[in-house]
């Protein structure tokens, strides 16, 4: 018995994927990707999802971002991810973590912020 075929049927058939890619200044690169769901079986909430990245300079920032249907129609923010990769030397790189969800004010209100350093050490070992 198969009873969310059609539900999964109808969860692929409502999602849509749009990438963009840019590339700017030599040794600068940025991509966006937008993916939007619907559920035309009305079992979940409908919810865009844009992940951009950037790199320049030895510094990666990845961002992801989760909107979800506002009462005016639009898209209000759920919750985001911020991640920045740092390559400090050959051997060290700094990993800055923002998790983020909306104040009252639909502003981003930074709720954890982890931050981590591993070092490659002789032999190929890593040290956090």
């Amino acid at each position: 018995m198969r009873l969310h075929s059609t539900a999964n049927r109808n969860w692929l058939l409502g999602a849509m994927v749009l990438v963009l890619t840019c590339v700017f200044a030599e040794g600068q690169q940025s991509s966006t990707t937008v993916t939007e769901t619907c559920n035309l079986s009305g079992y979940a909430t409908p919810q865009r999802v844009s992940e951009t990245r950037s790199e320049a300079n030895g510094v990666a920032l990845e961002t992801r971002v989760t909107e979800v249907p506002s009462v005016n129609g639009g898209y209000r923010l759920f919750s985001g991810t911020e991640r920045e990769t740092v390559k400090v030397d050959a051997n060290t790189v700094r990993v800055v973590e923002r998790s983020f969800f909306p104040d009252s004010n639909g502003e981003r209100r930074f709720s954890l912020v982890t931050e981590s350093v591993t070092t490659t050490l002789p032999g190929g070992r890593n040290s956090s």
